[in-house]
């Protein structure tokens, strides 16, 4: 799981709720266990989904809030990004990159992360995770995600990736076609995803994308 997604050069988090942002008193090696626990679901889980028909699917998990993942009442924000990354596995595993990409050493570092944190999550408190490839250009893979709760957006994220094979970097579109992900792209969806700047209105349209 290490090679999958991992922030590489850049991370950037945006608070709209800084609230719940108190210090917070958890266990480390209990997150991560209970992260590869998760992953070993969502694996497993995956096996039995259809692949997605299109590179533009929209893939959703259900999760529940773990008594350790929170403080007193809410969910820390370094847990939101584990919660995003179990998304992107399960994105991955039903479109037939994953395994692949462990044999041939393919790995997918990050080159941005952008975070709108909009309401906290509580313990056991059920909510989803939404993550869609939304569009890539000759390097760039362009992921949009979401955290919704009874119709609530939680927290949404904007990623760009790339796809390397030791030092060469591969285009996006030719191993999307490679793994029958069908290449449909839109210009206006490029567009919006390069001149993405993190304001309220690209945080609300992601979320309009996402509900589609």
């Amino acid at each position: 799981m290490e090679l999958l997604f991992r922030v590489s050069m850049d991370a950037r988090v945006s608070n709209a709720n800084k609230s719940y942002l108190a210090p917070q008193h958890f266990s480390l090696a209990s997150i991560k266990s209970m992260f590869y626990l998760r992953a070993l679901s969502i694996i497993l889980h995956s096996l039995i989904k259809n692949k997605p028909s299109s590179a533009h699917s929209i893939a959703r998990i259900e999760l529940r809030v773990w008594m350790n993942e929170a403080d007193l009442t809410f969910v820390n924000n370094a847990t939101y990004l584990q919660y995003f990354e179990l998304g992107r596995i399960d994105l991955m595993l039903r479109g037939g990159f994953f395994w692949p990409s462990i044999r041939e050493k393919l790995f997918v570092p990050m080159r941005g992360l952008h975070i709108d944190f909009r309401r906290p999550l509580r313990r056991f408190q059920n909510f989803s995770v939404t993550t869609r490839i939304l569009s890539w250009d000759d390097q760039n893979i362009y992921v949009i995600q979401g955290i919704h709760s009874k119709g609530k957006t939680i927290a949404l994220a904007f990623l760009n990736s790339v796809i390397k094979s030791g030092r060469e970097t591969l285009p996006p579109a030719t191993l999307l076609q490679r793994f029958h992900w069908k290449v449909e792209d839109s210009a206006e969806l490029r567009s919006f995803c390069q001149n993405f700047r993190g304001s309220t209105d690209d945080y609300n349209r992601i979320d309009e994308l996402l509900r589609l």
